[in-house]
């Protein structure tokens, strides 16, 4: 049975091996960074675990989790939507949850993963993010609390 940390290293793991991200991310990381090394790069940051109430032993779980994707772009004109060598916003959304459609058992350690909404945001040019809340749903058995 799949325990949060499992869950979300797994998650981790299927967006690093991705092909198409790995082909211009530079990071994923799990929980927000003070600084990191360069862009474009990913944070995996928990926001809400539900419980359902202890059945027969076993435990159903919806842990809430923030994929948050940041570019940098100097170009504003493809800062939104890139091109062959410049990843926009949209373009880093696409393949994240093309990534997470790939597979929604994220490698057999979930029952499902959905993206349940996307918002973009800017704080401060030339830097662009984009927030995937994903819904990642497990069970496991009631006393594998640590």
């Amino acid at each position: 049975m799949a325990q949060e940390t499992t869950v979300l290293n797994a998650l981790k793991t299927q967006l690093t091996n991705d092909a198409t991200l790995a082909a211009y991310v530079k990071n994923i990381f799990l929980g927000v960074r003070k600084a990191v090394p360069s862009f474009p790069f990913i944070v995996i940051e928990p926001q809400e675990l539900l419980e359902a109430d202890d059945v027969y032993g076993r435990q159903d779980l919806r842990f809430r989790v923030q994929v948050v994707g940041f570019i940098e772009c100097l170009d504003p004109e493809k800062q939104i939507v890139g091109d062959a060598t410049n990843k926009g916003i949209i373009d880093l959304m696409l393949d994240v949850k093309k990534a997470i459609s790939a597979d929604r058992t994220v490698g057999g350690s979930a029952i499902h993963a959905y993206i349940q909404s996307e918002r973009f945001e800017y704080a401060e040019y030339p830097v662009r993010s984009v927030v995937l809340t994903v819904e990642l749903f497990f069970r496991q058995a009631s006393v594998a609390r640590t």
